[in-house]
């Protein structure tokens, strides 16, 4: 059972690109659906409008309906859980739980090439396409192999309790 919640942080979205671009699709293929015949060889090309269509919809699904939330939980017996919230319209479900003791290193995660590298392969819990401040979280592996890594965007006083957490020669 959950005692207290130590910190939580929500960072805001940044989408504004996202935004104009799932527009600009969702209008091209909304237009192109209604502007092409429904029979004939034009119809193939109406399917055609389909595809702007539903691409929009999968970006506005993805940057612009969906939130994440970060949440160092406390528990009666006094073990911390690190817990990231999903919030997709009115649905909101847990999609990480992680124990503070199987927590092994944050690093804030670096610009340009390094960074991509960096991120990739990782579980990616970000609210905007390309965030300016985003952390990698390394969390022991339960078979003792190769730690897994989550990509999130915490503010700066998660960044402290969190690394408050971490063993003393990791924490960065």
């Amino acid at each position: 059972m959950i005692e207290r919640t130590l910190c939580r942080c929500t960072p805001p979205r940044r989408c504004g690109g996202v935004l104009a671009l799932s527009a600009v699709l969702l209008t091209l293929g909304l237009a192109l659906w209604t502007a092409l015949p429904a029979a004939g060889p034009g119809a193939l090309a109406r399917i055609g409008g389909l595809i702007p269509f539903a691409a929009g919809l999968l970006l506005a699904m993805r940057w612009l309906a969906r939130t994440y939330t970060y949440t160092l939980e406390m528990h009666e017996d006094g073990s911390i859980d690190f817990v990231i919230t999903e919030r997709l319209g009115r649905r909101v479900h847990v999609v990480c739980r992680v124990d503070s003791a199987q927590l092994l290193s944050a690093v804030p995660l670096p610009h340009g090439r390094e960074g991509r590298a960096a991120a990739r392969g990782a579980y990616r819990y970000v609210n905007a396409p390309r965030p300016s401040a985003a952390w990698v979280l390394t969390v022991r592996a339960p078979d003792g192999g190769e730690g897994e890594r989550i990509l999130f965007t915490p503010d700066a006083r998660f960044c402290t309790a969190l690394t408050a957490l971490l063993p003393r020669n990791e924490a960065h």
